[in-house]
């Protein structure tokens, strides 16, 4: 029997897939870091946007509204108002709150309790939540917006597949 001799092409072929592999998912790991940074970036700056046009819609009209859930009355309209104020099907909250840290105002998809974050602006990250906290600043009100941590984590995880799936189909048929 005589041996098969490869030629210089097939010889070739598997350790130069395998070293662009490799290349390509040290850059696709790079480019990963680089959008989690931007992803975060471009979300922290929707919610400091949201966070004080929101809180300029809340205190449009506070009389009726804010200082009737000030002493404690629930106004049956409030629901309204909150929806009105709300993101459509996103994935931000917000709470509308006072000095004492009673909710106002809130999105209907919002904890019914205040987010437990100081009373001063800047952001924190509470259990699943990265939240915005920004005072009203000529009256007693901040506002709490907040997104989910699950929800940034996916954009970059998609982001991610879409660099290593073309990777994957190259291997797969030189495979």
């Amino acid at each position: 029997m005589t041996p098969t001799r490869q030629s210089l092409t097939q010889r070739l072929t598997r350790p130069l897939v395998t070293l662009f592999a490799i290349f390509w998912m040290v850059f696709a790991m790079a480019s990963a870091l680089q959008v989690h940074s931007e992803i975060n970036e471009g979300m922290d700056h929707t919610l400091v946007e949201g966070g004080q046009r929101l809180l300029e819609l809340a205190l449009i009209e506070p009389s009726p509204l804010l200082e009737n859930r000030t002493q404690g009355n629930s106004p049956a309209h409030i629901m309204g108002r909150e929806q009105a104020l709300g993101f459509a099907d996103d994935h931000m909250s917000y709470q509308v709150v006072n000095a004492a840290h009673q909710v106002l105002l809130r999105s209907a998809d919002a904890p019914e309790q205040a987010f437990d974050v100081p009373l001063r602006n800047g952001f924190t990250e509470l259990g699943e939540w990265r939240i915005y906290t920004y005072g009203s600043p000529t009256q007693a009100f901040h506002i709490h917006v907040a997104d989910s941590l699950e929800h940034r984590s996916q954009a970059v995880l998609e982001s991610v597949l879409w660099l290593l799936l073309p990777m994957l189909g190259v291997v797969k048929v030189q495979s």
